[in-house]
């Protein structure tokens, strides 16, 4: 977390790149991350069938709705 706040991580969005339509998506129990912070969590998604080999766009969403995403490859 960069920022000066606290971050609470409340949404999870799987797309592929150069989609907007979610492979997967889904609201989860808060993840708190304080400023100057690093945090790793894991959540399941119901639904979320991944290809190995493929890229992805893993999205989140903070409460205040700030957004996240990063390109990652599934193995």
């Amino acid at each position: 977390n960069l920022g000066g706040d606290t971050a609470r991580v409340v949404h999870v969005y799987v797309l592929r790149p150069g989609s907007i339509t979610p492979v997967c998506s889904g609201s989860i129990s808060p993840v708190t991350i304080n400023p100057g912070s690093v945090e790793s969590f894991t959540r399941s998604l119901s639904g979320c069938t991944l290809n190995a080999g493929f890229d992805y766009v893993v999205k989140i969403i903070t409460q205040k709705g700030t957004e996240f995403a990063v390109t990652v490859t599934a193995s």
